[in-house]
């Protein structure tokens, strides 16, 4: 049997030397905000804007642009940072957009280790390779059944869906680990 893994971590494979580990970010900190505006107010913060679809680091925290006027930012990392940015942004003048309740709308999840991108490839029909997905790209794209946000990360994949599929989400993942597995005991352990 394997041993317990630290809360928040869920492992897709059924042994301690699984090629996949999947990790729950979902109550890490993170904001969003949308709407006429929030492109101004965030560069008047001092915020670099990421162009649409990609995101960048600032001050150790993730700036995700998905529209024109719609962002996420990522506060895992540094949450202090994170709180400054969402009280500055509550303090400043509209027009500033509005709070789109990203923190608690959104499940988040960070699915690494070497069998990562095989895992997805089974749910996204959009090529991950490093080579094709740059490193500060952001895909607004379909993993099985449920729209997501993915984005590359150190050793893996992130990926923001409606937490309201969590459970389907888990499901998806187990099931295309489970075929990765298949394939690569099939090959002889090579995929």
């Amino acid at each position: 049997m394997a041993a317990p893994h630290p809360a928040g971590v869920f492992p897709l494979s059924l042994d301690d030397g699984g090629a996949t580990a999947l990790a729950d970010l979902t109550s890490a900190p993170r904001f969003g905000w949308k709407g006429a505006g929030s492109a101004d107010g965030l560069r008047e913060l001092g915020l670099p804007l990421p162009e649409i679809n990609r995101f960048n680091a600032w001050r150790g925290l993730r700036l995700l642009r998905l529209g024109r006027e719609d962002f996420v930012l990522l506060g895992d990392a540094a949450p202090a940072a994170l709180r400054e940015v969402v009280h500055a942004w509550t303090a400043s003048e509209p027009p500033r957009g509005h709070k789109s309740w990203r923190e608690e709308g959104w499940a988040w999840m960070r699915l690494t280790g070497a069998g990562a991108l095989d895992v997805l490839t089974r749910l996204c029909a959009v090529d991950l390779r490093p080579s094709h997905l740059g490193k500060d790209q952001i895909l607004q794209t379909r993993l099985g059944p449920i729209e997501a946000v993915l984005l590359p990360c150190e050793q893996g994949y992130e990926f923001l869906f409606d937490i309201t599929t969590t459970a389907s989400m888990l499901e998806s993942l187990a099931w295309a680990e489970r075929q990765s597995r298949r394939a690569s005991d099939e090959a002889g352990g090579s995929v």
